[in-house]
């Protein structure tokens, strides 16, 4: 049936997918079965491509806190094409992707900037399997902690406490 092979198609899509073959191409042909009555052969044709791969990360709203080789870095999973990431893979990976843009807010939560956000992050092709990537940042107020002190914590110590709230002292 054509909900079969369109599923069908969308799973071996995903699969090259979740590889980096974000370009395939899946096609399917059928004829009947000489061998089984009311039967048919089917056969899918899969073009995968070149991986895609990411040339360049551009952060745009970023005005002081926090630089930008610090939030390339951040992101383990997905890199561009610098000198400090030649040995590293520079594929492109949806699923990292996720984890990385957490990992990035995680870092301007770690300078101070807790309202950060990522207004918005879009994605183009350079080239027919490079990849660019566009965040617009919007880093909000810079908090600073001066000191503190914690009574009645019997159950966790001040470092605990520091470290879950992600209270570090400024000088």
């Amino acid at each position: 049936s054509e909900y079969v092979e369109r599923s069908s198609i969308d799973i071996i899509k995903n699969y090259y997918k979740e590889k980096g073959f974000y370009l395939v191409d899946v096609y399917l042909t059928h004829e009947p079965d000489t061998t089984i009555k009311n039967a048919a052969k089917a056969t899918f044709h899969v073009t995968k491509g070149d991986k895609i791969k990411i040339e360049k990360i551009n952060f745009n709203g970023i005005e002081e806190g926090v630089k930008e080789l610090k939030l390339v870095k951040s992101m383990k999973k997905t890199r561009d094409r610098r000198l400090f990431n030649f040995f590293k893979s520079k594929k492109f990976i949806e699923k990292e992707y996720k984890n990385d843009k957490e990992s990035l807010m995680a870092v301007f939560s770690e300078a101070g900037f807790r309202d950060a956000k990522i207004v918005s992050d879009s994605m183009y092709y350079i080239e027919p399997n490079r990849l660019a990537i566009n965040f617009k940042i919007e880093e909000g107020q810079k908090y600073y902690f001066r000191n503190i002190t914690w009574t009645g914590n019997s159950l966790y110590t001040e470092e605990e406490l520091n470290n879950v709230l992600m209270i570090k002292k400024s000088l």
